[in-house]
């Protein structure tokens, strides 16, 4: 029955999730897509620059169940059980205490009979998130959790390279881009593997590494890095993934937007039909959370979870209190003056 129970949450969530990903974001681009098998043994190797927002989109666009792991701390009752039915695995760090690392093996172990199961594992080989838009240098745990597993499975494992490309890392009414580079087949690395698994890892991660930064705009760190990153603006949101590569050095592509400030003004007085709920968030965002790259984690929360518990309790007051047809007019008022307002406040910023 908990079972049942849990995959019920997560088959809804992952459908809210993946209409909150479209409406968070102003266009969302794809590329690779054919890439992506129609089930596992999979590997997601994704860079990760945006906290549990990384997951949340790439998780809610799997087309087959993918599990993936977060930090360990944030797995305690009551949150721990709705947590597993998300699909989350904790993994320790160092900062958890030496003791606790111990406890990773287990879920190594536990990795490795989800891909048997022909799951999907979505993994941060960078380790840790930060701002930059281009690839950090990849810890070996990706690696080792591949190899191990597939000294288990029969099938080839298969790693996609994947790519996020925000266009903006702390709100919402703007472009991402997702690229889905070409598959990598675990099976290829075995053979060193068996003979030296050292070299095994440091191949695989190298070559997992190389095929990550084809999926990133600006792949790599250079020189000119911080007039390269203005390449991801307003007003070159028309451009595809491609083009944005091209013309990350290119210095007329390379310019800060031209902003409004009276349209932020504006465009928050659209808020008022959902205001309790825009509060709420300044108010989490305020008082709750330390570190700014949680910022749209938590809003794109708000979207899944906190905005339709909203919309709907506001849809069952008014048609019980006045008509089922203003309470109809009134949802789409709370939805069409949202979208105004994020509109308008991303041409202020």
């Amino acid at each position: 029955m908990e079972k049942t129970i849990k995959s019920l949450i997560y088959i809804t969530l992952k459908n809210i999730a993946r209409f909150g990903v479209y409406l968070y974001f102003r266009g969302t681009e794809k590329n690779g897509v054919h890439h992506l098998p129609k089930e596992g043994p999979v590997i997601y190797a994704v860079n990760h620059q945006n906290a549990f927002l990384d997951a949340v989109i790439l998780g809610a666009l799997s087309p087959f169940p993918t599990y993936f792991m977060t930090r360990s701390d944030v797995f305690k009752p009551p949150f721990d059980w709705f947590l597993d039915a998300l699909k989350m695995m904790p993994i320790y760090r160092i900062r958890d205490g030496y003791s606790s690392l111990t406890k990773n093996d287990d879920i190594f172990d536990n990795c490795s009979r989800l891909l048997k199961a022909k799951q999907g594992l979505l993994i941060f080989p960078e380790g840790n998130h930060g701002l930059n838009y281009y690839l950090r240098p990849l810890t070996k745990g990706m690696a080792r959790i591949a190899l191990q597993s597939q000294t288990q499975i029969d099938e080839p494992i298969i790693i996609i390279p994947t790519g996020l490309n925000y266009f903006d890392h702390f709100n919402s009414g703007n472009k991402l881009v997702i690229n889905y580079g070409n598959p990598i087949k675990v099976t290829d690395y075995m053979e060193r593997y068996n003979d030296h698994p050292q070299k095994g890892l440091r191949s695989i991660t190298k070559d997992v590494s190389a095929a990550m930064q084809k999926t990133l705009i600006i792949p790599t760190e250079e020189e000119n890095y911080e007039v390269q990153k203005y390449i991801f603006s307003r007003r070159n949101e028309h451009l595809n993934s491609e083009q944005l590569h091209q013309g990350r050095n290119d210095i007329t592509l390379t310019q800060s937007d031209k902003t409004y400030p009276i349209l932020g003004f504006i465009g928050r007085l659209f808020g008022v039909l959902n205001f309790p709920v825009l509060l709420l968030c300044h108010w989490i965002l305020k008082t709750k959370v330390s570190q700014k790259i949680f910022t749209s984690s938590i809003k794109i929360a708000m979207v899944i979870i906190v905005f339709p518990i909203w919309l709907m309790l506001c849809f069952l007051a008014v048609g019980f209190a006045v008509s089922w047809t203003w309470a109809i007019i009134f949802l789409l008022l709370q939805i069409v003056t949202l979208i105004i307002r994020q509109e308008l406040v991303r041409l202020s910023r």
